[in-house]
């Protein structure tokens, strides 16, 4: 990635970001421009394509951020990411705190557990935001995988946002738009496979 932290205040804003290959896996997560991304960080008009993946299970592993806890907009990701537990097309996990608006996810997502198209867990808000590509979850145990978020947690937020993505996945919990449910998702379609 090209920060370990993006730090509380900071601003990313007009950056494109081209990286091909995996790199050493961070404490909070693996991610394309950042590993993890603080509370009143933002990341405005931000292009990233490429691969990334991760070689640990737990570590959350996305197209732009690993673990998001600040404000993602305007922002696209083309990447290819693979990993195990919180995998998304443009961030890994996005937090309570976590706000992703106006953005898109068009590269292909492989993970074993919590694996979406736009973020793998969901425990903020994502507004205004699509997912297109693959998204495939696999290997034993699979749960939770769907076109736009793998699980959206009881504070997660969804609305005007949709996901064509394909997915292709065995297991528990996979939907088109969300693999599991606890959360509000208003105005939100999936017109994947």
């Amino acid at each position: 990635p090209l920060f370990g932290t993006l730090s509380s205040g900071s601003t990313i804003n007009g950056l494109n970001l081209a990286l091909d290959g995996a790199a050493t896996d961070g404490v909070l997560g693996q991610g394309m421009l950042a590993n993890s991304v603080g509370p009143d960080a933002s990341i405005l008009n931000v292009q990233a394509q490429g691969r990334i993946s991760t070689e640990f299970d737990a570590t959350p592993a996305g197209g732009l951020v690993g673990t998001n806890e600040g404000k993602i907009e305007n922002s696209v990701a083309n990447v290819v990411v693979s990993g195990g537990t919180r995998v998304g097309g443009l961030v890994g996990s996005n937090s309570s705190s976590g706000e992703i608006k106006n953005s898109l996810s068009f590269g292909n997502v492989a993970g074993n557990n919590k694996v979406g198209g736009i973020a793998g867990d969901n425990s903020g808000t994502i507004l205004n935001s699509s997912s297109q590509g693959v998204v495939t979850g696999s290997g034993t145990g699979t749960d939770s995988v769907g076109g736009l978020l793998g699980t959206n947690n009881s504070s997660g937020i969804v609305s005007n946002s949709f996901s064509n993505a394909t997915i292709l996945s065995y297991g528990d919990n996979i939907g088109g738009l969300v693999g599991q449910n606890i959360g509000q998702i208003k105005n939100s379609i999936s017109s994947g496979s």
